[in-house]
């Protein structure tokens, strides 16, 4: 299902198969970044009858993939700046730095994130950044 604000949501059986197909699609466009898949442990995510989304019940592993602008290393290996607005991990925002690694199945997934805003052009902080960079402790990861 596609939304006008070109979100595309997968269950999870078809999610490293459209992992593959937006990465793909996405390079022309994003030829500087590199899309991450980012896990979490939070509580599901359901849209109650007024359309508003709201976290319920035990908490489940989710997963949510996002462009970051490379700033060092490569689209394998590296860090950059996240450049899309998270839908569904609230801690998380657009301008947080990102750590990232590609493993062995071809996945490019989050390592660590720190809080910004960071410039998209050079990676440092933001001036009117009023505290530290903080990492970020977005629930329990899997590393593999």
């Amino acid at each position: 299902m596609e939304t006008k604000k070109n979100i595309i949501f997968s269950c999870s059986e078809h999610g490293r198969e459209q992992y593959f197909k937006i990465q793909k699609l996405g390079e022309k466009r994003n030829y500087d970044c590199a899309y991450v898949w980012f896990q979490f442990d939070r509580n599901p995510l359901v849209l109650n009858a007024d359309g508003h989304a709201k976290y319920k019940g035990d908490s489940k592993p989710g997963v949510e993939r996002m462009w970051v602008k490379v700033i060092k290393g490569d689209k394998k290996n590296g860090g950059g700046v996240l450049i899309n607005t998270p839908v569904l991990e609230p801690e998380l925002k657009h301008g947080d730095y990102i750590e990232y690694k590609t493993h062995k199945d071809n996945i490019t997934y989050a390592k660590n994130c720190f809080e910004g805003p960071f410039c998209e052009c050079c990676g440092e902080l933001e001036e009117d950044h009023d505290h530290e960079n903080t990492n970020l402790d977005f629930g329990k990861r899997t590393v593999h």
